[in-house]
């Protein structure tokens, strides 16, 4: 992952940061303004998921279109949080093999 991408992503999911386990398991998938990295211009998102377990997924994303909003390359990361508050930070590799792709 390009360095200046995953600084991106990092800001991105620090806004989350300090929110309850009912706020983080309450955000739905959110799509944000564009923002421009070296010229290209990617498209964030951020989803929370529920896990069987009551452990939350929250995913922060970076979305850069090549062709028609139909063939693109996505970037994320997150982090995991428990409802007694332990959080665990996740990365494109982790995310990949738990989850598969965003």
């Amino acid at each position: 992952m390009n360095p200046r991408v995953r600084s991106a992503l990092e800001e991105m999911r620090s806004h989350y940061d300090d929110l309850s386990y009912e706020e983080v398991s309450s955000v739905k998938w959110r799509k944000m303004a564009p923002i421009s990295i070296e010229g290209k211009r990617y498209f964030p998102a951020v989803w929370a998921e529920i896990f069987p377990d009551q452990e939350v997924l929250l995913v922060v994303q970076l979305t850069k279109w090549y062709f028609f909003k139909c063939i693109g390359a996505t970037d994320c990361i997150g982090f995991t949080l428990t409802p007694d508050g332990r959080r665990k930070y996740v990365d494109e590799h982790w995310l990949m093999h738990e989850v598969g792709y965003p």
